[in-house]
């Protein structure tokens, strides 16, 4: 399901409701360097889909920040208020400053304290259309990529305006310096290639895309696509065998591996076909290829994969899997946490939502140990801490949603 129809396919579940009420904004992290051996913590987008909020965890489960800055927020240097489509690099922050993506229709960078929660600047980046700015990935001080979702069907007005491709821009400004245009031969002509998610690994960024028709109710193959840094020119492309929709990406911590949750063909549905739905294991080195996949056909029942894919060390995946909203001789089915180890064993059903589909968002596990966190939407909203830091059965924790306004938490990725 595309971002901008999963947007709309969950509005069409919600009440009517009032403009988000200004809120008082509470400190960000202050000063403080402490940090767990597990890093210290986690961002946390939390939202019903027309306002947002965004949060701070740490990596003990507590939180630091019940709010760092949200739709409400009177903050001066938040020209444009945060929407209720707001996601997160998939890369983990590494210093102090945070960067959101609004993505559908506003199209608009936030770069954001976390010291303090203050907004140091926004940047539009649709360049005269709705861009759908998917992923941010920080290159040095002066050089950044931002993976643009979605294609201009009428470019040439401004420039820097096609679409469908990594856009180049100096955060320090911050301002759009260039575009780097991903060519795909697609051999059917009614495909637009869509940029997801983008890792960057030494001097080359990995960006995995998805092809759809504009009105997406055809879709067809999926690529990774290898972009040099020094050069900012595409330098190779494989396409992923078998699967459509791929849209998860995550590097593992040695680096030497990535893995690619796939959804499978859309077609214009509000469910996807696990036929072309797959996780897959990729190496990096000596040379880009696919290691093995988890087929969605063999889950049981079988189902789509869902957008979200992380490293549990370097011996294990954790990946969502899709329920279903029931009807049309389908029984309802809630979202799965799967936990797939890649030496020996079966995959592992680790956690349910609380029946409503569509309701998990992306896990995320830290780097620095085998602690992992999964946002669940339903019942008011609550954050899944996983810890497999022991031999013996992993423990999961429940975290109270912590959000002030109540808004169930969406979005997550590791600080």
């Amino acid at each position: 399901m595309p971002s901008r129809y999963s947007c709309l396919l969950m509005l069409a579940w919600l009440p009517d409701c009032d403009p988000a009420p200004q809120h008082p904004d509470n400190a960000g992290i202050g000063d403080a360097t402490d940090a767990s051996s597990c890093g210290r913590g986690f961002v946390i987008v939390s939202s019903d889909y027309q306002s947002s909020d965004i949060s701070l965890l740490s990596a003990d489960g507590n939180w630091l920040t019940p709010l760092l800055l949200g739709s409400g927020s009177a903050d001066p240097g938040l020209s444009q208020a945060l929407s209720g489509d707001i996601a997160l690099p998939t890369k983990p922050v590494t210093d102090n400053e945070l960067v959101l993506l609004d993505r559908y229709p506003a199209s608009v960078l936030s770069f954001v304290n976390l010291r303090d929660g203050k907004v140091r600047a926004q940047l539009d980046v649709s360049t005269g259309f709705a861009a759908n700015p998917h992923d941010y990935v920080p290159i040095s001080a002066t050089k950044a990529y931002v993976t643009r979702f979605e294609p201009n069907p009428e470019p040439g007005r401004q420039a820097h305006d096609a679409g469908s491709d990594l856009l180049i821009v100096d955060p320090s400004v911050p301002a759009i310096q260039g575009r780097i245009a991903l060519k795909i031969p697609l051999a059917n002509s009614t495909l637009r290639l869509h940029p997801e998610r983008a890792l960057r690994v030494g001097t080359q960024v990995r960006v995995v895309a998805a092809s759809y028709s504009l009105d997406y109710r055809q879709s067809g193959p999926s690529y990774l696509i290898t972009v040099d840094t020094q050069t900012d020119r595409q330098v190779d492309v494989l396409e992923l065998p078998e699967v459509q929709g791929c849209a998860g990406l995550a590097l593992s911590p040695a680096e030497t591996e990535l893995a690619v949750a796939c959804s499978g063909a859309w077609r214009g549905s509000s469910s996807a076909g696990y036929a072309s739905s797959a996780l897959l294991r990729l190496s990096l080195t000596p040379a880009l290829k696919v290691l093995s996949r988890f087929e969605a056909s063999s889950l049981s029942p079988p189902s789509a994969f869902s957008f979200g894919v992380t490293w549990q060390g370097n011996d294990a995946l954790l990946a969502t899997v899709f329920g279903n909203l029931g009807g049309g001789g389908k029984s309802p089915l809630p979202d799965r946490l799967v936990r797939f180890p890649l030496q020996a064993g079966p995959p592992e059903e680790l956690d349910r939502s609380q029946a409503l589909a569509f309701s998990f968002g992306d896990p995320q596990c830290s780097r620095a140990c085998s602690q992992c966190l999964l946002p669940d939407a339903t019942a008011g909203g609550s954050l899944r801490l996983w810890d497999f830091r022991s031999a013996a059965k992993p423990r999961n924790h429940l975290i109270s949603n912590g959000d002030p306004l109540g808004l169930p938490p969406r979005r997550v990725v590791a600080f």
